[in-house]
């Protein structure tokens, strides 16, 4: 039983790394895209 608990910690650390990278990423994609558009208006 404790072995599936541990099991789910992992994976729910896990989806939360994942999550943050995901959001981070976003972040930078969103900056980058913005960055282009102030390029194509000048």
């Amino acid at each position: 039983m404790k072995l599936q608990q541990d099991l789910n910690l992992k994976s729910m650390e896990e989806k939360k790394e994942i999550f943050m990278v995901i959001k981070v990423w976003m972040i930078v994609y969103q900056r980058v895209y913005d960055d282009r558009l102030l390029l194509v208006d000048t």
